[in-house]
């Protein structure tokens, strides 16, 4: 299998493209200027867990399912506190 892509949209109109690799890692880049950003993935209680780190922040989201769509949601946090409501959506390569 190989990585899968998705496309992540936050509130604030922030839109990425996420490379989930299958050894746990994952990518972040912007979707113009192509900015990398690096972080982990794995699954926990059902969840996908997703922690992020872009310089001195750490990003921390489990996203949630949607059984009807393929479209998911996720509440996010930077450095433990709240900070954006989240819609990930996989692509095909």
């Amino acid at each position: 299998m190989s990585a899968s892509h998705w496309i992540k949209t936050c509130t604030g109109g922030y839109v990425t493209e996420v490379i989930f690799h299958q050894d746990g890692r994952l990518e972040e880049y912007t979707l113009f200027e192509r900015l990398k950003t690096v972080g982990s993935w794995r699954i926990e209680s059902g969840f996908l867990a997703i922690e992020i780190h872009k310089g001195d922040n750490t990003y921390t989201f489990y996203v949630v399912k949607n059984s009807e769509l393929n479209i998911h949601s996720a509440i996010e946090y930077k450095n433990g506190e709240l900070h954006s409501y989240l819609k990930l959506a996989p692509i095909k390569p």
